[in-house]
């Protein structure tokens, strides 16, 4: 199950979630919770002085795109012979986001 970390922005990588929202010191929103980091998005919060952000912990973090869709494929062909099966596909939607730490 994801779990809250406060990471500062030189441990940020590509590819982990937000899990709050962050504000500025004077409370314009910056970024909303459940955004994934991009490498430009890393650079700007460095831009800006920010020190540390609240991101989603799961089985892995800073998974790229890339890798995330890998995970999807490999579970849609190891569930593809029970594909429909209503228990079947919250077990896969369960195992999904344990590894990424993503809603399926």
């Amino acid at each position: 199950m994801a779990r809250d970390a406060l990471k500062t922005v030189d441990d940020l990588k590509e590819g982990m979630t937000l899990s709050k929202d962050l504000f500025s010191q004077t409370g314009t929103l910056l970024l909303k919770g459940g955004e994934a980091l991009t490498e430009d998005t890393i650079a700007w919060l460095k831009r800006l002085d920010i020190k540390a952000v609240w991101v989603k912990e799961g089985g892995r973090e800073g998974l790229t795109e890339e890798e995330v869709e890998r995970i999807k494929e490999e579970l849609d062909y190891r569930f593809r012979r029970v594909k429909g099966d209503p228990l079947m596909d919250d077990i896969r939607s369960c195992i999904f986001q344990f590894l990424t730490g993503r809603e399926a």
